[in-house]
């Protein structure tokens, strides 16, 4: 069994640049009209939306940098990353399950594990707050992101269920 790489598609990662370059300069403009008019309300949405997609924005260019494969099946598992909060590496013995999840009109794989505690164990400070995060708001701990994928989302959800039945040996 080799291992499946899933690349992304240069084009999307264009567009979703373009889009994060132009809410993180929407956001400057919100926070410094926000200091300047002296409106608190403005100057917060200004801060959380700067803090937020200027980083998300430059993720994004840190990824498109390095080719990092937003995620890799392997014989002995999958490795996410597609976000700043996936975990990398996970053996299919800690998946319980995997299934399409609808978050804000975007799909995601999400996957549970059997013992969050394990996982959790070895993923950075600011990972386990995204897991905890995904945990309150009733999402799955884990959440994979494919939207600049070069592969379509129902493939590579296929592709990962099959991964795990061939390596229990049955079908989920």
């Amino acid at each position: 069994m080799n291992k499946i790489i899933i690349k992304e598609n240069k084009k999307k990662v264009m567009n979703l640049l373009t889009l994060g370059i132009i809410m993180s300069l929407l956001s400057i403009y919100v926070l410094v009209n926000g200091l300047i008019e002296t409106k608190i309300f403005y100057t917060i949405i200004g801060v959380v939306g700067t803090i937020f997609f200027c980083g998300s924005f430059i993720f994004m260019v840190k990824s498109s940098l390095t080719h990092k494969p937003p995620l890799i099946i392997g014989e002995d598992g999958i490795t996410d990353m597609s976000t700043a909060f996936s975990v990398g590496f996970i053996h299919w013995e800690e998946i319980q399950s995997v299934y399409a999840k609808k978050i804000c009109y975007e799909r995601f794989i999400g996957i549970t594990v059997n013992d969050i505690n394990i996982l959790t164990k070895r993923v950075s400070f600011l990972k386990k707050v995204g897991i905890k995060i995904n945990l309150f708001l009733n999402y799955p701990p884990v959440t994979i992101n494919l939207s600049t994928a070069d592969v379509e989302f129902n493939e590579v959800l296929e592709l990962v269920r099959n991964r795990l039945e061939e390596y229990r040996g049955y079908s989920i």
